[in-house]
């Protein structure tokens, strides 16, 4: 989460966050760094540096929590601000998450040690999996364990996008999963979930230079201050990313797909452009 005198930007994982967070870096902290100094000057001088910076930081109204925060987290003094996020395609963002490999090795952190004995059980090979035990992995495994503090009778009727997507974005998020839960087809079809969730504006990972820009440009930020973000290339985080032979649309068969479709319809329904 990032908050800016104008906004707060939850920075929603696997979406683009890492160029979000250096473009805002570059308009609002205070740049200057006066650590080096340290061995250089007396400590009360120091101390009255390093107070100066505190105090400049904060007139510049840049709040880096250097970690994922949901809307629910934004401190009860910034709540007024517009809020701002990344979205993805959840196709997309599933393979993402796949590659990346964080579930390889923070699993039984995230989950406890005893989900390795049922994981190893089911999946023998593990962390060594296809996609698509992947996805069977989070649908039929783990999944299921986030749900456990969650009062529901269906334990595999949505899918982990949708999961986070409720969890960081609606209000309320456990009533909402037991709505989901007793009639997801007439919570999605009515759309009355909309009624549920934060005030949100979501910028699209696919056009995030454009539409970042644009975002700037409504909320004051002069052209010439942001023109930089339209020729920016991609940033991302140090363990790397995709490369180009990677494309999402190779991970899928046709009935895969249809299984996240069927799962992450909720996103889907609200982004009518990802599903293709």
């Amino acid at each position: 989460m990032i908050i800016t005198d104008d906004f707060v930007y939850i920075h929603y994982p696997k979406t683009g966050g890492s160029f979000v967070t250096y473009v805002l870096k570059q308009l609002y902290r205070y740049k200057k760094n006066y650590k080096f100094l340290d061995n250089l000057l007396p400590k009360r001088v120091m101390n009255k540096v390093l107070r100066f910076q505190k105090i400049s930081n904060r007139i510049q109204g840049f709040i880096d929590t250097n970690i994922h925060r949901t809307c629910h987290d934004i401190p009860e003094e910034h709540r007024n601000k517009p809020i701002l996020t990344t979205i993805r395609n959840p196709y997309d963002s599933l393979v993402s998450h796949y590659e990346f490999g964080w579930w390889k090795t923070h699993t039984e952190e995230e989950f406890g040690f005893r989900i390795m004995e049922k994981i190893k059980n089911k999946f023998p090979t593990f962390p060594d999996l296809t996609f698509s035990e992947y996805i069977n992995l989070w649908n039929c495994t783990l999944l299921p364990e986030k749900f456990k503090n969650v009062n529901l009778k269906s334990k595999e009727s949505i899918g982990i996008e949708t999961f986070d997507f409720i969890r960081f974005f609606f209000r309320n998020y456990q009533e909402v999963l037991a709505k989901i839960d007793k009639d997801y087809k007439c919570y999605v079809n009515h759309q009355t979930y909309k009624a549920d969730m934060f005030k949100v504006h979501f910028i699209n990972t696919d056009r995030l230079n454009q539409e970042l820009y644009n975002f700037l440009l409504d909320i004051g930020w002069e052209r010439k201050q942001i023109a930089f973000i339209s020729h920016l290339k991609k940033i991302l985080p140090k363990e790397g990313g995709r490369t180009e032979d990677q494309a999402w649309e190779k991970y899928y068969t046709h009935e895969l797909k249809s299984t996240i479709r069927k799962k992450e319809r909720l996103i889907f329904d609200l982004f009518p452009e990802f599903d293709v």
